[in-house]
């Protein structure tokens, strides 16, 4: 492998750590469509405040991260970005997932703008160590080094057009796919006044490139972006590069490639240590490399290319180049690639033409888009992506501090799990993972509990049975929040039948809680600074018949429509219901009769909820700000059981409601997804309240 000065001081001075170090950004602009392909101009629910990192322009939606971050961690911003949309974006509406737009009066150009700058530590410590010798003024030499690596991503544009593009048609001008031969990308081919304008450009060093842009400048692919290097000597200097024109992929998850942002990370670190194009020939080379790209644009995506040998050759250069620097996951990176060159029907553009079966490829692509569930987001949990989101949404900037203990920032605002502020003890929280010990908080300051018995052992229940024998009784974990072993028995257990339920959840906890059973409907307060900003009524896990479907169909159906953690798990407790109440797993159940699974609406079953902040009287939220008060709680949750919530609470009548439970924590999912109303955004709730 060739290094030229740059590369070999990079290696001599040991300061290759910094081809981990690029900053970047990405903005991306997408066109808004109904699921019928039609143009969408009104504007979109979700953009309710003024935000700086998603903005809408007519049909177009702009979506840029925040500047300067490492390369996981745009990567991450860009899956928060699509999961905002993926949960909040009507149904009939979807973002297009082409970079070859549908309608000719968009307001913007299609497409992503991926900004790379270079360690400003790197550029000084060589700078002083070599250059700064030479005479060598050191915005000159900065940007020369940028317009290095640039050359070289336009004379190597070909390469990304290959392995990454992905526009077949050109739908923006009427070409229609059953009369029309597939490219392989549209978007990065140029019409000969365009590509005369590109063939002007000069990249012999900054002012030669001021000078010599035109209004198609940008379709080279590479803008070179600038700024004032200082007042006093207001010198032009290179800021970062902009690369442009990489085709979206319909078939990733996230419109860009999933393996695109690593080979550009590898690329640029490749061609700022390898040595670039010379003056002289430059102009040539980078105008014969232009037509090359019209070549491998217009190419057929299920032909072999001709400049199979070419791109082999570039590949293995840029592998053996990662591989001597370590770059982290490349090789997943590579061996797609390798799949793409030799075998061309694994290219982006001819997947797309591939999946797509009888439908139209227009249909198919926005059929996949709509069928995308969330992403998942590296080791953070679902509630700090939430309140994430909601950062994004209202233009906070936001901080990942610990990613596998939720904790992050928002503002000034610290937050674990989404909802744990550093307001709430940790004496107070242990406190409220002790199921009794809260219930003695709670009762010392007037308010009814739910009679409860804790056991360790086997042993321990043989000398309460006596006493439960007459009792409807719950058994659950005494710390934890939740445990899907949990069982009610709504009729008294028989000493056996108890002793089978406790030794289960003793699988999964050291302390088991036998509560007795209070009648009435269960509800689980969300509490954010003192006050109630969500109340859900918690209904067991159940199946309603259609009279054609079996209950395990029926299961299935419902599982297919729901996210992995309101999936009906068909456990033994679920099983043994079923088989008392006579029920097979083939049986066909009536249309409109309801099945239930469970008696208990514990989390992680299925169980569904009811948003009922809006239907309860008045005085229940009176009642549980009076309970955060006790608990010394400023964020968390809180579970009671209320019989009937129309009629108001008061001192006469304290049966009405009854505390069960307190959390530290409390999952956002069950207060989002309810029944009979849209889906609730508890992530953006949660952070107004939290900065008011």
């Amino acid at each position: 492998m060739e290094f030229d000065e740059i590369g070999r001081q990079i290696e001599n001075s040991y300061l290759t750590d910094s081809l981990q170090h690029f900053a970047w950004q990405i903005e991306q602009c997408v066109e808004i469509c109904n699921s019928n392909g039609q143009q969408v101009i009104e504007p979109l629910s979700i953009f309710k405040n003024d935000c700086k990192y998603l903005k809408q322009n007519k049909n177009n939606l702009i979506m840029c991260t925040r500047e300067v971050q490492d390369l996981i961690g745009v990567k991450e911003e860009l899956k928060l970005q699509e999961n905002i949309f993926i949960k909040r974006l009507d149904s009939n509406k979807l973002l297009w997932p082409f970079s070859m737009g549908l309608f000719k009066n968009s307001q913007e150009t299609l497409g992503a703008k991926i900004r790379v700058m270079l360690p400003e530590l790197l550029f000084k410590e060589m700078y002083e160590i070599t250059f700064k010798k030479a005479g060598i003024d050191y915005v000159d030499f900065r940007n020369q080094v940028y317009l290095k690596i640039a050359q070289q991503l336009i004379a190597n544009r070909y390469v990304f057009t290959y392995f990454f593009g992905a526009t077949p048609f050109n739908w923006l001008n009427g070409q229609k796919e059953n009369s029309s031969s597939p490219q392989r990308s549209v978007a990065n081919y140029l019409n000969p006044v365009q590509l005369k304008e590109v063939k002007a450009l000069m990249y012999t060093n900054l002012d030669a490139y001021l000078d010599s842009q035109s209004p198609n400048s940008t379709l080279d692919n590479i803008v070179i972006k600038t700024q004032n290097f200082s007042r006093k000597e207001r010198k032009q200097a290179i800021e970062c590069l902009e690369i442009r024109g990489c085709d979206f992929n319909p078939n990733s998850e996230l419109r860009i490639d999933n393996v695109m942002l690593t080979f550009i990370n590898v690329v640029v670190g490749y061609f700022l240590m390898t040595p670039g194009i010379q003056n002289v020939d430059l102009q040539n080379v980078l105008n014969e490399r232009r037509e090359l790209n019209q070549k491998i644009a217009t190419e057929n995506p299920f032909a072999k290319t001709e400049q199979y040998t070419n791109l082999r050759k570039f590949l293995e250069e840029i592998n053996n180049f990662a591989k001597k620097y370590s770059y982290p996951n490349w090789q997943e990176v590579y061996n797609a690639l390798n799949k793409r060159l030799n075998s061309p029907e694994e290219t982006p553009a001819a997947k797309v033409l591939r999946n797509q079966g009888n439908a139209a490829t227009l249909t198919d692509a926005m059929l996949q888009k709509r069928n995308f569930n969330l992403i998942k987001l590296g080791h953070l949990d679902y509630n700090s992506q939430s309140i994430l989101e909601a950062a994004i949404l209202r233009g906070i900037d936001f901080q990942v501090i610990i990613e596998e203990k939720g904790i992050v920032k928002i503002g000034d605002v610290l937050l674990a799990h989404g909802l744990q502020t550093p307001h709430n003890s940790a004496l107070m929280q242990e406190i409220w993972s002790d199921k009794q010990s809260a219930k003695q908080l709670i009762a010392s300051i007037g308010y009814r509990t739910a009679k409860g018995w804790c056991v360790r052992s086997l042993q321990e229940l043989d000398g309460l049975y006596s006493q439960l024998e007459k009792r409807a009784v719950v058994v659950k974990s005494a710390t934890a929040t939740y445990s899907t072993q949990t069982q009610v028995f709504r009729l008294p257990p028989t000493e056996s039948e108890l002793k089978r339920a406790v030794a289960n959840v003793l699988k999964d906890t050291k302390r088991v809680l036998i509560e007795q059973v209070v009648s009435g409907a269960v509800y689980r307060a969300l509490i954010v600074k003192g006050k109630v900003i969500s109340l859900i009524e918690r209904i067991p896990v159940n199946i309603v018949g259609d009279g054609r479907n079996s209950v395990q169909k029926l299961i299935e159906n419902y599982n297919n429509r729901v996210s992995l953690t309101r999936k009906i798990r068909l456990q033994k407790t679920e099983i043994n219901l079923l088989k008392k109440r006579g029920i097979g797993l083939e049986r066909i159940i009536p249309r409109g009769t309801q099945v239930l699974l469970r008696y208990d609406a514990t989390e992680k079953t299925g169980c569904q909820t009811v948003e009922s902040i809006n239907e309860v009287d008045e005085s229940y939220l009176e009642e549980l700000a009076k309970m955060a008060v006790g608990l010394k709680m400023g964020e968390g949750a809180i579970d009671i059981i209320i019989p009937n919530l129309y009629q108001p609470y008061t001192a006469e009548h304290s049966d009405r409601l009854v505390f069960l439970n307190a959390h530290s924590n409390a999952d956002f999912e069950l207060h989002e997804n309810v029944l009979m109303q849209p889906k609730q955004d508890i992530g953006s709730m949660v952070l107004q309240t939290l900065i008011e």
